[in-house]
């Protein structure tokens, strides 16, 4: 393997695995329910949805809820 090969490779653990890991063992994603190639590339696009949603989501949330900042205006959530 080359040099520069050896180094794509490593980048797996940073980037595609770690995804992967989640989506399999902290959402439950074991296996696909339905059949054929067409409906399993659509039932992996619904699970990637739902986790880049949930990503995006503990995102937002971590950045207007923080620890003391429990403050409404008007029923919507203002950050300090």
């Amino acid at each position: 393997m080359t040099k520069k090969g050896k180094e794509c490779y490593g980048l797996r653990k940073e980037l595609p695995e770690p995804v992967f890991g989640q989506i399999k063992h902290v959402r439950g994603f074991d296996h696909f329910l339905l059949r054929g190639l067409d409906q399993v590339n659509s039932e992996w696009k619904v699970i990637c949805t739902g986790h880049n949603l949930l990503k995006l989501i503990q995102s937002f949330w971590s950045r207007v809820i923080r620890p003391g900042n429990t403050r409404l205006s008007d029923g919507i959530l203002s950050p300090l």
